[in-house]
């Protein structure tokens, strides 16, 4: 690029911004491995979509949030359709490795329109990074996030953090059941078998707004993305909110910081998540040849106990038996065990599926 060329695109994240940006980057990298940069008149939107479509993540960044946010017509909305920049998250974070030497850092699109540019200002002022991304641009699918209604609740930073690390990171699933006075977290009940059955509970008094319509029972999702969410609110020291329906809606998660963007009057800094879940099946009856049992875990008080059913196993009997016969056999008396008479092959007993 020449001296003379302007970019197309100008972006000057100051120096008390570096860390939220560098946040923001490491959470996209546990959604997918790229994600799309999305410049416009009204801010700059960092967007990732996982490969199986189940969850967005979008951050959004208005103007007042950077120190410089210049960005020509033709990067902006011109169709109905939005052209992304999608570059890799593994190398973007590396421009934002070293974030306490860091000063500033310029975010620029050349003229040609097919590269992005960090430009890392640091401590030491004979230094400068410069990193050039090549990117392509495409169409990103955009979620809807509908107004979730059935249950609501913000709650303070590291709450929420808390709760989740009660339950195993090797469960896939995290179950969250909502009720008028507490709201229970606990291992997805297909997995209770797998990794042990844990759970914990938190007053409606720990958060810091509560809404329940009491016509949601369990809802199940994926707990790695809820917790690289968590991880970027509690990081930021943001309150989380959440909010869903039942059925298969989606788990949706906002947070936003408290700078005040002078123009449009909102947030400077908005993060929000949208992650595929549905609702647990109704526990079933338990069978005429069942019990309820109570299983904890080994050693001290358990944190929760997590019930199943499981099978009862009738004592093992050996067959009767029967007396010795005597035969006589050319003038001597000889004793003849008979033979036992075949018993029937029983029916193989299992340990029938964990219950809520």
């Amino acid at each position: 690029m020449s001296s003379d060329a302007m970019p197309r695109v100008v972006m000057d994240i100051p120096q008390n911004k570096v860390k939220v940006v560098a946040r923001v980057v490491s959470c996209m990298s546990k959604v997918n491995d790229e994600f799309f940069i999305e410049p416009g008149r009204q801010g700059c939107v960092f967007r990732a979509v996982n490969s199986l479509r189940t969850v967005h993540l979008a951050v959004t960044f208005k103007p007042s949030f950077f120190s410089q946010y210049l960005v020509e017509d033709s990067m902006t909305k011109l169709t109905e359709t939005e052209v992304n920049m999608r570059v890799p998250c593994k190398y973007v974070g590396a421009v934002f490795k070293n974030q306490n030497i860091l000063t500033t850092v310029r975010m620029e699109v050349e003229e040609k329109g097919d590269r992005l540019v960090f430009r890392a200002n640091t401590i030491y002022e004979s230094v400068t990074k410069t990193y050039s991304l090549n990117f392509c641009q495409e169409l990103s699918d955009k979620a809807d996030s509908d107004q979730m209604t059935g249950c609501r609740f913000k709650a303070k930073p590291g709450l929420l953090s808390e709760a989740c690390n009660s339950v195993s990171h090797k469960c896939e699933n995290i179950q969250v059941m909502p009720s008028d006075q507490r709201l229970s977290f606990s291992t997805d009940s297909k997995a209770v078998d797998r990794v042990g059955g844990t759970s914990i509970s938190l007053s409606v008094n720990d958060l810091v707004a509560y809404e329940y319509d009491g016509e949601i029972g369990i809802k199940i999702f994926e707990q790695r993305y809820f917790r690289a969410f968590l991880a970027l609110s509690d990081s930021c020291g943001l309150e989380s909110n959440v909010s869903f329906d039942g059925d298969r809606a989606p788990i949706f998660l906002e947070t936003e910081g408290s700078d005040i963007d002078p123009i449009s009057r909102e947030p400077a800094f908005k993060a929000a998540m949208l992650i595929s879940a549905w609702e647990a099946d109704p526990p079933e009856e338990p069978a005429a040849n069942t019990q309820m049992v109570k299983v904890t875990p080994q050693g001290g008080t358990p944190q929760s106990i997590q019930s199943c059913r499981t099978t009862r196993t009738p004592a093992k009997q050996n067959p009767p038996v029967p007396p010795p016969q005597e035969v006589q056999r050319g003038g001597s008396v000889q004793s003849i065990q008979p033979p036992l008479q075949p018993q029937p092959t029983p029916k193989q007993l299992y340990l029938s599926e964990p219950v809520d």
